[in-house]
């Protein structure tokens, strides 16, 4: 009998702990090409200069994580409070919009890796600065289903160059000196 009880109990628990782990769900082209196009709307609003069109690509959540690394700065937010207002100040002080099409977006190595309403997006990126120059990204973003839409809870972007004095794993800012310089 106490054997039973120790043997129904462990059943237990791991019934209870696998319905908990999420598990990875395989990746729907349905699913691949709505997310991917959540990023291509993220940016063409962000382009836009469209604060509220740009706002409904993301998670509004105190989770929301974002991070930018410019050649010069790094640029980041916490929580969806701290990235809206931050992205609609710089949009209020860069009202000009670009042209997203001009700007010739390419995204290539994409995976996508959905596991249950979460989804993990890696790619590489190249589009055309309003100066003229490429500039080539590498990039991730975790996106959260909410009811039947893909939202952006994370996204990272980096350079795809290797400043003097960079490695593999560490980018050298070059930008304006620091006060302890």
């Amino acid at each position: 009998m106490k054997q039973h009880v120790v043997f129904s109990v462990i059943v237990f628990f791991l019934w209870v702990w696998a319905g908990c782990v999420p598990m990875e769900t395989e990746t729907t082209e349905a699913d691949r090409t709505a997310i991917v196009q959540v990023i291509q709307e993220e940016s063409r609003a962000f382009y836009a200069k469209d604060h509220a069109r740009w706002s409904r690509t993301y998670v509004h959540s105190h989770e929301v994580h974002w991070v930018c690394v410019e050649p010069d700065v790094t640029l980041r937010a916490k929580g969806w409070e701290d990235l809206s207002q931050f992205v609609s100040a710089w949009m209020a002080e860069n009202p000009e919009p670009w042209d997203y099409d001009k700007a010739e977006f390419n995204d290539r190595n994409v995976h996508v890796r959905v596991m249950g309403n979460m989804a993990f997006v890696s790619m590489e990126s190249s589009n055309r600065q309003p100066d003229g120059t490429i500039r080539q990204t590498v990039g991730s973003r975790t996106l959260q289903k909410e009811g039947n839409s893909w939202k952006i809870l994370s996204m990272t972007s980096y350079p795809n160059d290797s400043p003097r004095g960079s490695t593999a794993n560490v980018y050298v800012h070059h930008g304006p000196a620091s006060a302890s310089e």
